[in-house]
C-alpha cells in the first residue's frame, strides 16, 4: 500500500470513472457468458424458477464441449471462458489504548473482481495443454486514523484515498505429458485472507512462480522441480518473505523393497517488524523398506538423512542413519532391533551420538502383553562424553467385563550414565515444543539457559519466528517459560523447535530408576476412568552431587463421561518435582451439542484451568466459554453464530479475550452472497494494554460459469 494519500474525502459506494467503465465491462461479459449458444439451452424447465441448494453440481450440459476435428485442423484449441464477477465491501474499525496514548483506525474497502478461466492445447494435446485463470480486482481504500497521547508527534492523524489494482492470475502449462518425460511451468498470484472472530485478519500477496520436470522410467521416476515464492503479509505484524526451493524426489520399487529419495534447497528471507531473518536450508532423506521374508515376518527398515542450516544465529550441519529390523518369530511372539549413528556440527559445537537397542514383545491370550527392551547410548561431545545403559520392563493388561473393559498398566525402567566433561556450555537443537494458549504450560527442558541465544523455528527449520513479535520467553526461577504472541505467525497448537545454549552441572556419575503404574475403567461407551503414577529417583554414584538431584513424582488422574449430546472431562494433575517447576492442576471441560432438527444445529464448550506453581507461590486461572451455532432456515441460506471468552488469570499472564461472529450465507443458482460481521476485544491487564477491533463484510459472487 502506498505510504502517500492525497486528502479528498471519499464514500464507499462511489467509485472513478474507470471503475464504473470496468464493472460495465464486467457485466457485459457475464451475459455474454449466460446467453452464448453452445448446444444446450441456457437453463432446463424443470430448473426454471427452482431454488437451488448452497452447494449446486454443474449440470453436464452445462460442462464445456470437446475439441473438434475443426479444431485439430487448425491446430489450436481453447476452451469458451467460464466467467465470475464479485463485489466486495469491508468495514473495519480498530482502537487501542497503551498507557496514556491511543489509536483508532477506520478503514473501508471496497472490490470489484472479474474472473476468467479456460484451458485448451496447441498444436496436438500430446505436445501443449495450458489452463488459465485471470483475477483482476480493483480496489477503493479509504482510511481515516486518529492518534493521541505520547506518540501524536511520531505518527500524526492521517486520512486518505488510494485506488489499487490486483493482476491475480493462475497459469499451468503442461509439455509433452504422453511422453516418458514432460515438463510443467507454472506461475501464480494470488491474494488470501485469513479471517478468524478470535484473531486479527491477516492479509498475504503471494506471487509464486517455477517448473517440474518428470522423468518416468518404471523403475525409477523421478521429479527436478524450482519454485519461487514472495509473500507480503499486512496485518497487526506485518511481514515480507522472499523464498526459493530446489526440488528432487525420485522412488524405486522391487519386488521386495521400496526405496524413496527426498531432497531439497530452500533460501528464504523473512523480514518482521523492521527485523531481516535470512535462512538456507539442504535436507536431504533417504528411505528404504526391505522385505526379507514372505508375510512380513522379516523386514528391514533403513532411513539416512542430511540437513545442512545456515542463518544470521548459527550454522549447522547434521546427519543420521537408522536402521530398524522387525523379526515376527510366531503370531504372538515378535522382536525389533534398532541402531541409530549421528553427527551434529554448530558454529562452536559437535556432537556424535550413537545407540543400539533390543526389544521383544509378547502377547498372552490377547490380555496380557509383556515388552522387554534394553539398549545403549553413547554421546561424545565438544568438552566431554557420556555413556547410559538402560533396560525397561512393560506389563499391560487389558480384560473384557460385564460392565466394558478393565486395563493394567505397569513398567519399570533402569538407567545407568557415566559423564566426563571439561566444558559445561552445552548446545540444544530442535527441542519440541507445542505452543497453545489453553494447553500446557511450555518450559525449556534445561535451566540456566542463555536467553540470548534462543532461536525459534517452524518444525521444518525454513521459517525463524521474532521474539516479542511471534513468541515471548519468560525467566521462572531457573527455567524458561515460552509462550507463543496472539497476533504473531505461530499458529495455535502449532509445533516449533527451540535451539538454545545452557550451563550444565559439573560432570557426575549416576542411575535412575523409573516407575510407572496406570489403571483405567470403561464403563460402555459413556464413562472412562484412569489414574497414573510414575516416580523417578536418581542416586549418584560417583562425583559431585548436582544441586537438585532427580527425585520427581507424578499423579494424574481423569474422568470422561459422552453421551450422544455432551461430553464432560475432569483432570487432576500433580506433580513434585526437584529437576523442575512443581505444578498442580486442575482441568475440567464441559461440551453440550444438540441438534434441534436437520436445520437447526448448536454447541457450547466451557473450560476451566487451575494451575499453581508451588516453589514460586504463583497461580494461573483460565476461563474459556466457547459457542457456536448454526441455522439453515432454507436450502439457500444459512446463519451462522459463533462467540468466546477466554480469561487469563496469573502472575505471568493476566489477559480478557471477548469475540463474537455472526455470518449469513446466500445461495441462489450460479450466485453467493455472504453478510459477515466480527467483534474482538483484548484487553492485557498486566501492562495496561488493550485492543477493539470489528470487521463488516459484504459480499455477492458469480461463480465461475
Amino acid at each position: 500500500m502506498p505510504q502517500h494519500f492525497n486528502s479528498e474525502t471519499w464514500h464507499p459506494m462511489k467509485t472513478s470513472r474507470v471503475g464504473i467503465r470496468i464493472f460495465i465491462l464486467s457485466l457485459y461479459l457475464v451475459f455474454y457468458s449466460m446467453f452464448l449458444p453452445d448446444g444446450a439451452p441456457a437453463q432446463t424447465s424443470q430448473a426454471r424458477g427452482k431454488v437451488e441448494p448452497l452447494e449446486v453440481p454443474e449440470p453436464s450440459w452445462r460442462k464445456p464441449k470437446a475439441s473438434t476435428k475443426e479444431d485439430e485442423a487448425r491446430g489450436f484449441y481453447i476452451q469458451r471462458p467460464r466467467v465470475g464477477l464479485g463485489v466486495i465491501y469491508d468495514f473495519d474499525e480498530e482502537r487501542r489504548e497503551s498507557g496514556s496514548s491511543s489509536s483508532k483506525d477506520i478503514t473501508q474497502e471496497l472490490r470489484e473482481r472479474l474472473l476468467l478461466e479456460t484451458r485448451g492445447w496447441v498444436y496436438h494435446p500430446a505436445l501443449m495443454t495450458f489452463k488459465l485463470r485471470l483475477e483482476p480486482e480493483w480496489r477503493q481504500i479509504d482510511e481515516d486514523r486518529d492518534r493521541t497521547g505520547t506518540d501524536v508527534t511520531a505518527a500524526p492523524p492521517d486520512e486518505g484515498r488510494e485506488d489499487a489494482f490486483l493482476g491475480a492470475y493462475d497459469a499451468n502449462v503442461h509439455l509433452l505429458q504422453y511422453k516418458p518425460y514432460s515438463l510443467r511451468l507454472y506461475g501464480q498470484r494470488r491474494e488470501t485472507t485469513l479471517r478468524s472472530a478470535f484473531a486479527q485478519s491477516s492479509d498475504s500477496e503471494i506471487d509464486t512462480y517455477g517448473a517440474d520436470l518428470y522423468l518416468k522410467p518404471k523403475q525409477l521416476p523421478t521429479t527436478i522441480g524450482y519454485s519461487h515464492r514472495e509473500v507480503d503479509q499486512t496485518g497487526f505484524f506485518s511481514s515480507d518473505e522472499t523464498r526459493d526451493e530446489f526440488r528432487l524426489l525420485t522412488r524405486h520399487i522391487a519386488n521386495r523393497s521400496q526405496t524413496r529419495l527426498n531432497a531439497n534447497y530452500t533460501e528464504s528471507e523473512r523480514t518482521s517488524q523492521g527485523i531481516l531473518n535470512a535462512i538456507e536450508t539442504l535436507n536431504a532423506d533417504l528411505h528404504n523398506h526391505w522385505e526379507i521374508l514372505d508375510k512380513r515376518r522379516l523386514r528391514l527398515n533403513s532411513f539416512w538423512n542430511y540437513r545442512s542450516t545456515q542463518s544470521d544465529t548459527i550454522d549447522t550441519t547434521d546427519w543420521r542413519i537408522a536402521e530398524n529390523l522387525h523379526w515376527r518369530h510366531r503370531t504372538n511372539l515378535y522382536s525389533d532391533y534398532n541402531a541409530n549413528f549421528g553427527r551434529l556440527e554448530t558454529n562452536d559445537f559437535e556432537q556424535e551420538n550413537q545407540s543400539y537397542s533390543a526389544r521383544v514383545t509378547h502377547l498372552y491370550k490377547d490380555q496380557l502383553t509383556t515388552t522387554l527392551e534394553g539398549g545403549y547410548t553413547g554421546n561424545s561431545f565438544t568438552g566431554g562424553d557420556d555413556q547410559t545403559y538402560r533396560t525397561r520392563l512393560d506389563l499391560s493388561y487389558r480384560r473384557p467385563t460385564q460392565w466394558g473393559r478393565l486395563n493394567l498398566f505397569a513398567g519399570w525402567g533402569y538407567n545407568i550414565t557415566q559423564r566426563d566433561a571439561d566444558d559445561l556450555d552445552r548446545q540444544v537443537l530442535d527441542e519440541s515444543r507445542i505452543l497453545s494458549n489453553t494447553g500446557p504450560v511450555q518450559f525449556l527442558a534445561n535451566e540456566d539457559v542463555d536467553l540470548a541465544s534462543v532461536v525459534v523455528t517452524d518444525n521444518t527449520n525454513t521459517t525463524v519466528f521474532a521474539l516479542g513479535a511471534d513468541y515471548t520467553l519468560t525467566l521462572v526461577g531457573q527455567q524458561v517459560r515460552i509462550d507463543r504472541t496472539t497476533f504473531g505467525a505461530i499458529a495455535d497448537g502449532q509445533e516449533v523447535f527451540v535451539d538454545y545454549v545452557f550451563t550444565a552441572d559439573e560432570p557426575f556419575d549416576d542411575t535412575l530408576l523409573r516407575q510407572s503404574y496406570g489403571i483405567e475403567m470403561l464403563f460402555g461407551s459413556a464413562l472412562t476412568l484412569s489414574y497414573r503414577y510414575q516416580q523417578d529417583t536418581q542416586d549418584i554414584t560417583s562425583g559431585p552431587e548436582p544441586d537438585n538431584p532427580v527425585d520427581d513424582t507424578l499423579h494424574h488422574a481423569s474422568a470422561r463421561y459422552v453421551l450422544p449430546w455432551s461430553e464432560t472431562r475432569l483432570d487432576y494433575e500433580d506433580s513434585d518435582r526437584t529437576s523442575g517447576i512443581s505444578t498442580s492442576q486442575w482441568r475440567i471441560s464441559e461440551t453440550l451439542r444438540s441438534r434441534w432438527n436437520n436445520r437447526l444445529f448448536g454447541s457450547i464448550t466451557g473450560t476451566y484451568v487451575n494451575t499453581e506453581f508451588k516453589e514460586l507461590d504463583e497461580t494461573e486461572d483460565i476461563f474459556d466459554l466457547r459457542a457456536r451455532m448454526e441455522w439453515v432456515p432454507r436450502s439457500w441460506s444459512k446463519y451462522t453464530l459463533e462467540a468466546f471468552r477466554e480469561d487469563v488469570n496469573g502472575d505471568v499472564r493476566d489477559t480478557v479475550d471477548t469475540g463474537v461472529l455472526f455470518r449469513l450465507d446466500l445461495a441462489y443458482r450460479i450466485w453467493r452472497g455472504a453478510i459477515i460481521y466480527s467483534l474482538f476485544d483484548e484487553e492485557d491487564r498486566m501492562s495496561d494494554n488493550s485492543r477493539l477491533r470489528q470487521t463488516f463484510r459484504v459480499e455477492v459472487i458469480r461463480i465461475p460459469w
